[in-house]
């Protein structure tokens, strides 16, 4: 019996090994699919959406994310967030569930696109904020981000 306990206890291992890597892409998909709805925000934030910040979105999510993002998916995003922003932020408040470093993760796209064209406005500042507080990040976490975004834009 005890010449089986290692081969037990590797399996176990691997269980929860497994099972722990299955929540992480899991929440990993997730993180993914609301950095496209929070850069879809802060686009829309002042009201309108053109194509330099569709490219925006398209270059901070290959450069968080690592892979491509189609034009046509970001629009249907840009849609949905413009059609039911309630629920965007029901599904944004649901990710507190979310380990904080992808809560932030997803932050510094927000943060990524607001300054996209060199210039944080009012309105993408006070989304930034919002943004902060729905997920639940530490306030000197989030002021230092914004402040460090407006400093980029000097």
């Amino acid at each position: 019996m005890i010449a089986n306990l290692p081969a037990t206890l590797g399996a176990l291992i691997d269980k929860i090994s497994a099972a722990n890597s299955v929540e992480s892409a899991e929440s990993r998909a997730t993180a993914i699919d609301l950095s496209v709805k929070v850069m879809s925000l802060v686009c829309l934030v002042d009201g309108r959406v053109d194509a330099a910040e569709v490219r925006q979105v398209q270059n901070v999510y290959r450069e968080h994310v690592g892979s491509l993002i189609e034009p046509a998916t970001i629009e249907r995003a840009f849609r949905i967030a413009a059609d039911d922003e309630d629920e965007i932020w029901r599904q944004l408040r649901a990710a507190r569930s979310l380990e904080e470093e992808l809560r932030k993760e997803i932050f510094k796209t927000a943060i990524d696109v607001a300054v996209a064209d060199r210039h944080l406005h009012d309105d993408e500042f006070d989304m930034l904020k919002q943004l902060g507080t729905t997920f639940d990040l530490p306030h000197g976490y989030v002021e230092k981000q914004v402040i460090a975004a407006r400093a980029r834009q000097a």
